[in-house]
């Protein structure tokens, strides 16, 4: 179980404050609320880029925010994905493997792994910016999932996408999440794609100087 309590969070003039839900493994929660009252920062905060202020997140009853982000084993998938354009579709995935210290032929190998488990071999040496909105984003979560994490987290990933693609993608995503044994907690601002499953509301906001 992922165990979020009474977290407090301080960026810049921007804080959250008494941040509380859990989340069964291999569930897919959600993170609902309307546009700027810190959803993205709550999931940053999870992977590790903020410190709490107080409060405590854990992880199958070990305490995530103490220690070192690499060893918290959460794939995150942004809303723009955050490729390198300048890269290929192979180096793109490749690349975390290599930051982590892979040797970069071992690394390259486990990501053309990668892009067949995603059906993505044929566009390995295209660069990402001469990709389909879909494309980009299947390259995002196969990037995301390199690592095999335990956690995967999304920040509105769908939002660019048109319908159709939209409904491909999410139910890559859940076919992914089944074959990883994922726990999914996703950011959206729109009650309709929450249906069925549990969510948070973020509502205890507060902007320090604002009007």
């Amino acid at each position: 179980m992922l165990q979020v309590n009474n977290l407090s969070i301080q960026v810049g003039n921007f804080s959250l404050h008494e941040v509380d839900f859990s989340v069964n493994k291999g569930e897919h929660f959600f993170i609902l609320g309307r546009s700027g009252v810190g959803k993205t920062i709550i999931l940053e905060t999870i992977a590790g880029r903020w410190k709490p202020c107080a409060g405590s997140i854990s992880w199958m009853g070990e305490r995530l925010d103490t220690i070192p982000v690499e060893e918290r084993h959460i794939g995150f998938l942004y809303q723009d994905y955050i490729l390198y354009n300048f890269l290929d579709t192979l180096s793109n995935v490749s690349l975390p493997l290599e930051f982590g210290g892979m040797r970069k032929k071992d690394a390259r190998e486990k990501a053309a792994t990668q892009l067949e488990k995603f059906n993505l071999s044929h566009l390995a040496h295209r660069n990402t910016d001469t990709l389909s909105g879909g494309e980009k984003q299947r390259v995002a979560l196969a990037r995301a999932l390199i690592f095999e994490p335990e956690i995967l987290l999304l920040d509105e990933p769908y939002s660019a996408l048109d319908t159709d693609t939209k409904a491909e993608m999410q139910a890559l995503t859940r076919k992914v999440a089944q074959e990883y044994e994922l726990t999914i907690l996703e950011v959206t601002h729109h009650l309709a794609d929450v249906g069925n499953h549990n969510y948070y509301t973020v509502t205890n906001t507060r902007l320090q100087g604002g009007n």
